[in-house]
């Protein structure tokens, strides 16, 4: 039985890039001297196989490895990877000289279930088979490795979507909500709003942040501190989200007449 990895020496670096992706879906992504195409990967029970594509875009030969991992969510953390055989890919290991590209075919084993099934394609950059540390004319200098994570997704036969905004409190300053996806494929809250109106309905708040991936049946809490010198004059507030499933955007309101700073 495979243990959850919680690849933290990555993570934050995955995820910074595949904020950038949601406003470039159409892009390579770029992962320090490579790139990889597709970004995100769609297969069914028609289309079992994508072809991706990777370039060195870097100066220096390079070697990469390719894994594979079941991807689950909680409220609380984006990432839970669990190591997968459920996925199949040719060539695994495979190195790049400068401006060289490789095709990887990527194939699923398993056949589609009710809900869409969600996995991570890891592509890792290896030290290089000498060394990992170059001279330079100003010293030593160390090669950072990079690794990237592209989502791939296996569709349900049949597609359902919603979404819907729960647990809306405010506690010490701060929104707290949860944007639950009520669908069986996976959703990108793709904008999160929320206004802060005064007693006379004016806007006197305005907060925006860019949301990510909620998996089938799982909800992402968002908490968001209110500014302290406005929050007093606010009686109400109001939250937005946008997502790529819900044609409309999901809205509440949280009454807030004693002003909404609570407790700071």
């Amino acid at each position: 039985m495979h243990k959850s990895h919680s690849l933290k020496f990555y993570t934050l670096f995955c995820l910074s890039l595949l904020a950038g992706f949601q406003l470039f879906p159409n892009k390579a992504a770029l992962a320090g001297n490579f790139t990889v195409f597709p970004i995100q990967v769609f297969l069914n029970a028609k289309v079992s196989n994508q072809l991706m594509t990777l370039k060195n875009t870097g100066s220096e030969s390079l070697r990469l490895q390719v894994s594979a991992y079941a991807w689950n969510q909680t409220s609380t953390e984006d990432l839970q990877l669990v190591p997968s055989d459920d996925l199949v890919f040719f060539p695994s290991l495979f190195s790049l000289e400068p401006g060289q590209e490789q095709k990887v075919r990527v194939g699923i084993l398993t056949p589609p279930a009710d809900t869409e099934k969600t996995y991570r394609l890891i592509f890792q950059q290896l030290p290089a088979e000498k060394t990992s540390v170059s001279t330079h004319s100003a010293g030593p200098m160390i090669n950072f490795l990079v690794n990237l994570s592209v989502p791939l997704f296996l569709a349900p036969p049949k597609t359902t979507s919603g979404a819907d905004l729960t647990g809306v409190t405010l506690q010490n300053g701060k929104l707290n909500f949860q944007v639950v996806n009520q669908g069986n494929v996976h959703l990108k809250a793709q904008t999160l709003k929320v206004q802060g109106l005064a007693a006379d309905g004016k806007v006197i708040v305005n907060l925006q942040r860019e949301g990510w991936y909620i998996l089938a049946g799982h909800q992402k809490q968002y908490h968001l501190s209110l500014p302290k010198d406005q929050c007093a004059d606010i009686r109400s507030l109001l939250i937005e989200v946008q997502t790529d499933k819900t044609k409309k955007s999901i809205t509440s309101k949280l009454e807030t007449p004693g002003g909404a700073c609570g407790a700071f």
